[in-house]
């Protein structure tokens, strides 16, 4: 049973399909960009079950950009930027790269 009850910001949802969207641009690759996207979608259902096990994001900017007590998680070369309040967990941003973890 979820401890959480999740959802992801428009903004988020929207760097989702900029990785999506370059995927398919610049690789040619639609299965892989779907993979890729089902793949986020995964990892971001998965904080239901277990987001209070991931450490609040030590860099200052995060805490600032997406608020007090902002947590990260990694997906292969995104992370993904969530804040829990109560038993909601609010996923704010779908980061490319592997720069913030």
């Amino acid at each position: 049973m979820p401890k959480f009850n999740v959802s992801i910001t428009p903004g988020a949802h929207q760097d989702m399909e900029d990785i999506y969207g370059h995927i398919m641009e610049v690789y040619l690759a639609p299965a892989t960009a779907k993979r890729y996207f089902n793949g986020i979608l995964d990892k971001i259902l998965s904080l239901a079950a277990n987001a209070d096990i991931f450490a609040l994001n030590p860099f200052r900017y995060i805490q600032l950009r997406y608020g007090p007590g902002a947590r990260t998680v990694a997906h292969k070369k995104v992370t993904i930027v969530y804040t829990i309040h109560g038993s909601d967990v609010v996923v704010r941003a779908v980061i490319p790269g592997s720069i913030i973890h």
